[in-house]
């Protein structure tokens, strides 16, 4: 199911997205490329100003809804 995340989520879209970054290394420039590709200082605020969703199953956040 898709449904919206709020900063409770923002440990876990933190997880999601940078194991997700992992599959581009070696395609996204490499003065770009860097772990976390997305850190959370950068994230929390991200989630503030504008909307996520994810896809949740058994309650728990699986992945991304982009």
């Amino acid at each position: 199911m898709i449904r919206e995340c709020g900063l409770k989520d923002a440990p876990r879209m933190f997880f999601i997205i940078n194991e997700a970054a992992k599959a581009y290394a070696g395609v996204i420039a490499e003065d770009r490329y860097h772990q976390p590709y997305m850190p959370l200082a950068e994230l929390e605020p991200e989630m503030k100003r504008m909307t996520f969703y994810g896809w949740a199953e058994k309650g728990g956040l699986v992945g991304p809804a982009w």
